[in-house]
C-alpha cells in the first residue's frame, strides 16, 4: 500500500512509457513512497546474447524455440517527480525525486504486457522475483525495480522494469557459455524453482561475465534433489538409457543437453 496525504488518499506511482510516434502509456503502481518515471522505448530485445552471437557462424540462423513476439526492450529511465504530502508531484530536481531515482539504473529492460493472461503471467513472474528469487537478484536473475498495472478489468496492461543485462563481454569459449548456464540454473533450482519450459539459449542474458536466467513466467515450485547437472552427455536419451545414470533433476538434464546440441548447431 502506498503512502496517505493529509486527507487520506492513497499516493500513487506513475509510469509512463513512450512508444514513439506521439503513443504513450500510463500504468500505476502502489510504492511505500510515490515516484514518478518515465521510459523511452530504444529498441526491442530478442535472441540470444552477444557473446554466442559472437561464436555462431556467419549467417547462421540464431536458434529460437518461438516464434512470437516478445514485447520485452531496451528503455531509458528518467524519474521526473516525487509524491509530495498533498498527492501531486514535485519537479524532478526535488530531493525526493533525487533520492528515490538514485535507486533506478538509466538504463533498464521494459517487459510489457497486456490482455489477461499475460498480464496474470507477468505478475506471477514479478512475485517470483521478489519473493523466492529475491536472495539470487543481480547473481543468477536480473535485478527488477517495480511493477506497474493500467488498463481495464476486461484489458489490463501490465510492466515489469528490470536490470539492462546486454553486456557485449565475450566469453572464452562456447563450453565457458554453457559452463556458467548451468551453473545459474542450478543456483535457481537449488532455491526451490524450476523453470519449467524448454530451456534454450534465448533464455539466458549476460551482465558483464555474469550469466543470468529470465522468463520465469511459467517457473513453479520444484524441491530439486541436489541441483547437480549430469555433464557431457550427447543428448537427453543417452542419459535416460543410461542404467548407471539416475539423473535427480530432469529439466537440469534436458536445459544441458539442449544448450550443448544449440552450440553445436551454431558452429557448423
Amino acid at each position: 500500500m502506498g503512502m496517505l496525504n493529509r486527507n487520506n488518499v492513497v499516493l500513487r506511482s506513475t509510469l509512463t512509457i513512450e512508444f514513439g510516434l506521439g503513443r504513450r502509456c500510463f500504468l500505476f503502481s502502489y510504492l511505500p513512497k510515490p515516484i514518478h518515471i518515465a521510459v523511452t522505448l530504444k529498441h526491442p530485445l530478442s535472441g540470444v546474447c552477444h557473446s554466442m552471437k559472437n561464436f555462431a557462424r556467419p549467417r547462421r540462423r540464431i536458434y529460437s524455440s518461438s516464434g512470437t513476439q516478445r514485447n520485452v526492450f531496451a528503455a531509458e529511465l528518467q524519474v521526473v517527480g516525487g509524491g509530495n504530502e498533498e498527492g501531486g508531484t514535485s519537479t524532478g530536481a526535488s530531493a525526493s525525486a533525487s533520492t528515490e531515482g538514485a535507486l533506478f539504473p538509466q538504463q533498464v529492460c521494459i517487459k510489457y504486457a497486456s490482455g489477461v493472461d499475460e498480464v496474470s503471467a507477468l505478475r506471477r513472474e514479478d512475485l517470483l522475483y521478489r519473493r523466492e528469487l529475491a536472495p539470487l537478484a543481480g547473481i543468477a536473475v536480473p535485478q527488477t525495480y517495480g511493477f506497474y498495472t493500467g488498463g481495464t478489468m476486461a484489458a489490463p496492461t501490465a510492466c515489469l522494469i528490470m536490470e539492462l543485462c546486454a553486456s557485449t563481454e565475450i566469453l572464452k569459449s562456447p563450453d565457458e557459455f554453457c559452463r556458467l548456464a548451468m551453473l545459474t540454473l542450478c543456483k535457481v533450482h537449488s532455491a526451490g524453482i524450476m523453470h519449467n519450459t524448454s530451456l534454450d539459449l534465448r533464455h539466458f542474458v549476460m551482465k558483464g561475465k555474469q550469466v543470468l536466467l529470465v522468463d520465469f513466467a511459467r517457473a513453479m515450485a520444484h524441491p530439486c534433489g541436489n541441483a547437480h547437472p549430469i555433464l557431457y552427455k550427447d543428448s537427453y536419451s543417452q542419459i535416460m538409457d543410461d542404467e548407471q545414470d539416475e539423473p535427480e533433476c530432469e529439466e537440469l538434464v534436458k536445459a544441458e543437453s539442449n544448450i550443448f546440441w544449440q552450440i553445436a548447431e551454431k558452429l557448423r
